[in-house]
């Protein structure tokens, strides 16, 4: 993995200090410890930030109201995907396109911005993103924090990791409802094309009425002139038999015009009851992430008043290695398994820990746990060939919460398995 910062610093800058983390799928980055003397621009960032910046902060109407008008070019020359692109490469230069793009970035987001420069602490900056998150409020808030002052890489990576995950989660959970959306407005364009074809057949049918009655009333006038004729009742019947026929083709037509409504009517009906499951998809995977979330506060709370889970578990002596992560995490996974009996150990996978203490803290250890949203693939590879080589368990983890941490201890220690005696010579 790569050693981009998120942050570009200028040459004027004097040397900072670089805290190296990982984000899943993303480079390792750094950024500067101290606050900056003013708020970042766009060409701040590193360039692997800019497509997040410009897909989630910008409107495709608004770039391409930018960029056409910088080079000139028609709306049909640039699809949208094309734009995204052209828009991200500008971002990571300093020109007066760029400048633009963040005048644009400023005005749409200045209200979320205002209210984010009211806060001067980190935790309080967390707070206010977290509120946003949960009220769906993401592009202005995004914005802001990235931008505040106050902003350091633990800021940066959480805010850019939720974002990344949420596109996800909500991919995810729309997939099937838009599919099956696009399958019921298929099925009605079909069943208005039909109605279409049924309603000019019916046109067509009253059009030959009409001319069949046309020509009845003519050959009635031209019996009323031409007494003589000897064929004029014969041709009256066959007029009058065409009208009967073309009134029953009439009829039936009327009855086919009425069936295809109908169906266009019961398809549009379960086309707003897929729109409406879909909302209510969308406000159930709220509501889960707000338990969530509360439960991992609830989690983090009793932690640090009661060590363990309310003495629910008991590790018996046993010595845990957990790898990669956050490092603000580690003293509350730390205060968990000593509250339970256990003891913890901690090793970053390699960032500022030496590499080769890696597997002299796998064999003094009974079982390693690392979350696999915060480990570099590289850490993981090594970890996995050194748990192999030495016969110990490891338990890959969904993210670097406590809440997943604690459901991993759980899955380990009630697998079924006779748990290991306590590594020997570890505290």
């Amino acid at each position: 993995m790569s050693n981009t910062p998120l942050i570009a610093r200028h040459p004027e800058e004097p040397a900072t200090v670089r805290v190296p983390f990982t984000v899943k799928r993303q480079h390792v980055v750094a950024v500067d410890r101290g606050a900056s003397a003013s708020r970042r621009k766009l060409w701040d960032f590193a360039p692997n930030l800019h497509c997040s910046i410009i897909g989630t902060c910008l409107t495709t109407a608004e770039l391409r109201q930018i960029l056409e008008k910088a080079d000139g070019r028609e709306p049909r020359c640039r699809t949208d995907h094309e734009l995204h692109g052209e828009a991200v490469r500008i971002a990571a230069t300093r020109s007066e396109v760029s400048r633009q793009l963040q005048h644009a970035l400023e005005r749409r987001h200045q209200t979320a911005v205002k209210r984010f420069e009211r806060v001067k602490q980190v935790s309080d900056l967390l707070e206010l993103w977290e509120g946003a998150k949960r009220l769906g409020d993401i592009a202005g808030p995004y914005w802001a924090v990235l931008t505040h002052r106050a902003t350091d890489a633990a800021v940066l990576s959480r805010v850019f990791g939720d974002v990344h995950m949420l596109s996800h989660l909500l991919g995810a959970a729309n997939r099937a409802d838009i599919q099956r959306l696009a399958r019921l407005e298929a099925e009605r364009d079909g069943l208005q094309l039909k109605c279409d074809r049924q309603q000019s057949h019916l046109y067509r049918a009253i059009v030959e009425r009409d001319e069949a009655r046309h020509a009845l009333e003519i050959s009635q006038a031209d019996r009323r002139c031409t007494e003589a004729d000897k064929n004029e009742g014969e041709e009256i019947a066959a007029l009058r038999q065409q009208v009967r026929g073309l009134e029953e083709k009439l009829g039936t037509e009327t009855q086919r015009r009425a069936g295809a409504e109908q169906a266009c009517d019961r398809a549009e009906q379960a086309l707003d009851a897929a729109h409406v499951q879909l909302g209510d998809a969308l406000g159930r995977e709220g509501e889960l992430l707000r338990e969530i979330a509360a439960l991992e506060d609830r989690l983090v709370a009793s932690l640090a008043f009661s060590g363990a889970d309310d003495g629910e578990q008991d590790l018996a002596g046993l010595n845990v290695l957990y790898v990669g992560g956050r490092a603000s995490k580690v003293r509350e996974l730390r205060a968990y398994v000593e509250g339970a009996s256990g003891a913890f150990h901690f090793h970053d996978g390699g960032v500022e820990d030496r590499k080769g203490l890696l597997a002299t803290m796998v064999e003094r250890c009974d079982a390693v746990f690392f979350p696999v949203d915060c480990i570099s693939h590289d850490a993981v590879a090594n970890l996995k060939r050194v748990c192999r080589r030495g016969d110990k368990p490891y338990i890959p983890l969904r993210s670097a919460s406590l809440s997943s941490f604690v459901g991993g201890l759980q899955r380990w220690t009630s697998s079924g398995l006779d748990l290991p005696e306590p590594a020997a010579g570890t505290a």
